[in-house]
């Protein structure tokens, strides 16, 4: 058997040197009198680590033994050894990354496919997959990332990859495990769960508790000059706890394995997710960044993220013969987040005021050191999601010429519909020298509503043929996009909707020369879809971005170390 070992080690040292204390108990899973092997409902898209040396292309496993090593907190380090994979920071702790793979565009991670559990978790993957959020990554089991033609399967942007975020598995055992880390800038994260397991007539049924809970002052940053306590603060902080996050997760899972001949099981999962991060989206000047990069100007005092997350999820697994298995998904997602932030200064944006050719009697407003009136925009967003996917397995043989052909067949149908409401205001002050704030009034500024409803269907075969595996995909995708102001009529500019299609062929072929070396190669079709925003009714249809994408490449591995030598190229 294959497995295989990420190198992943941190490239560079962090702005947080971290001192960790690391506690955890594993109590030995009781043996239930189960007469069936259990086995959990797809939350994976390898079956195993070792599938990687399976698939028609690239694609990497980052186990829990990486993540747990290293106390990795922020993706862009578990991502910095994995190749065709890059990622940009935009606020130094992770959460808001971005990432690409196979060179498409970086922006919030939106054309890469982000998944937990394999489930799309982005809050409206469809209507905005450019919102500001990703999954926690220091609570995860493990990583799955799918590079190139590897990943034709999943949407509904397929040219570049997908990745998914393994959450910590559970089954009928019983074990805990705890971690505690103290850094710098008070830096305090802490992960825990706990996992408990019994049976008797009904079956078996398992519980799966954990928390995520990190809290930190800040990240070295301070004011130019700190903000008097007379100030009328929305939410008031000093120098101290500036960037600083509260963050809280929690998760439950319930697990059932039915008393029937046939292996039956449904897991249940909810999760509720909050976080409060004193960050806004300006910076500095360059002669500013270069006296201090780690001053922040007074008037970004009011900066402030507020999100709150709940997931819901249910997967029934059903052995209907021994050779058909069926998968039944269906969930949803809710995410909301409130960023009040610095818009402009003394009527400039604070583009034009940070530019070269800027106003300097802004700038000196939005420093503290001049008099003025300033605008806060409150970007208040609305998102929601909900999932149906169903798979049916099909695995059987078949003779053609003497030969004998392993068949998986896999046929597939999703429904997705999710939204996104935007509703923002110009909250208006006039500040003093020094910073001191006085509220003068709150101006409408944006609301609209963009929603789109997503139909997929699929139907995948993989053929074994003695050391050759040939593997074809068909998708077709039919989506219906809307977007409009809440306060426009049906048929208007500003009222408009869309009908698009997507044909997604792809296919394989995977040569298994000897138990160590292995050739493969793949083509497929990529699209990535426009949002609602993008609709018109004048008839004319949108165009959604495709791409042909081929791959070949060459694996080898020994002492259960692989070593992938793909050498990857998109047309």
């Amino acid at each position: 058997m294959i497995v295989r070992k990420s190198s992943v080690v941190p490239k560079y040292t962090r702005w947080m040197s971290r001192l960790t204390f690391m506690t955890g108990v594993a109590i030995a899973s009781n043996s239930f009198a189960q007469d069936m092997t259990y086995v959990a409902p797809d939350v994976n898209i390898f079956e195993s680590p070792a599938q990687v040396f399976e698939i028609p292309g690239a694609g990497d496993y980052i186990g829990p033994e990486e993540i747990k090593k290293y106390n990795f907190n922020n993706i862009n380090d578990i991502l910095r050894n994995t190749t065709g994979v890059y990622s940009r920071e935009e606020d130094g702790l992770g959460i808001f990354p971005n990432i690409s793979i196979r060179g498409v565009n970086t922006l919030r991670s939106a054309q890469v496919n982000i998944m937990e559990d394999e489930i799309n978790i982005m809050p409206a993957p469809y209507s905005a997959p450019d919102a500001y959020y990703f999954p926690i990554t220091g609570k995860m089991h493990a990583v799955e990332i799918l590079k190139g033609t590897s990943q034709y399967r999943y949407g509904p942007h397929s040219t570049g990859g997908a990745m998914n975020f393994v959450t910590t598995p559970i089954d009928f055992g019983q074990r805990y495990y705890g971690s505690v880390s103290y850094g710098s800038g008070n830096d305090v994260i802490t992960h825990d769960y706990f996992n408990y397991g019994i049976s008797g007539n009904y079956g078996a049924l398992a519980l799966l508790g954990e928390m995520y809970y990190r809290n930190s002052d800040g990240n070295g940053k301070e004011f130019n000059i700190n903000p008097p306590t007379s100030s009328q603060h929305r939410k008031g902080y000093d120098s101290d706890e500036l960037g600083g996050i509260n963050h809280i997760a929690l998760w439950l899972k319930l697990l059932w394995q039915l008393p029937t001949t046939r292996n039956i099981t449904l897991e249940v999962k909810a999760s509720y997710n909050d976080m409060n991060y004193n960050e806004g989206y300006a910076g500095l000047t360059t002669a500013d960044f270069n006296t201090n990069p780690d001053q922040t100007y007074v008037a970004y005092q009011l900066d402030e993220m507020n999100t709150e997350q709940q997931t819901y999820y249910a997967k029934l697994r059903a052995e209907l013969t021994s050779n058909i298995t069926n998968n039944l998904t269906v969930g949803y997602n809710r995410y909301t987040r409130d960023w009040f932030k610095l818009a402009d200064a003394n009527g400039d944006s604070l583009t034009s005021i940070m530019s070269k050719a800027g106003s300097a009697a802004s700038l000196n407003i939005v420093k503290g050191l001049a008099a003025g009136t300033i605008r806060y925009v409150n970007n208040d967003r609305q998102y929601g999601s909900y999932i149906l996917n169903n798979e049916t397995e099909f695995n059987f043989n078949t003779d053609y010429f003497g030969k004998n052909i392993k068949h998986n067949l896999k046929v597939g149908y999703g429904y997705h519909y999710d939204y996104i409401n935007r509703d923002q205001q110009r909250h208006t002050f006039t500040q003093a020298v020094g910073g001191a704030l006085t509220a003068t009034g709150v101006t409408f500024k944006d609301d609209r509503h963009e929603k789109a409803k997503g139909h997929i269907g699929y139907i995948e075969e993989s053929a074994t043929i003695n050391n050759f595996v040939v593997s074809l995909l068909v998708g077709n995708l039919n989506m219906l996009t809307n977007y409009r102001d809440k306060i426009a009529a049906q048929g208007s500019t500003s009222n408009m909707h869309e009908t698009l299609y997507a044909f997604a062929p792809g296919g394989g072929l995977v040569y298994n020369h000897d138990d160590n070396w292995q050739w493969f190669g793949g083509v497929y079709k990529g699209f990535n879809l426009p949002g609602p925003s993008s609709a018109r009714d004048d008839g004319s249809p949108v165009e959604k971005e495709t791409s042909i994408a081929k791959e070949i490449g060459v694996r080898y591995s020994f002492s259960n170390i692989l070593y992938i030598l793909d050498r990857p190229y998109r047309l």
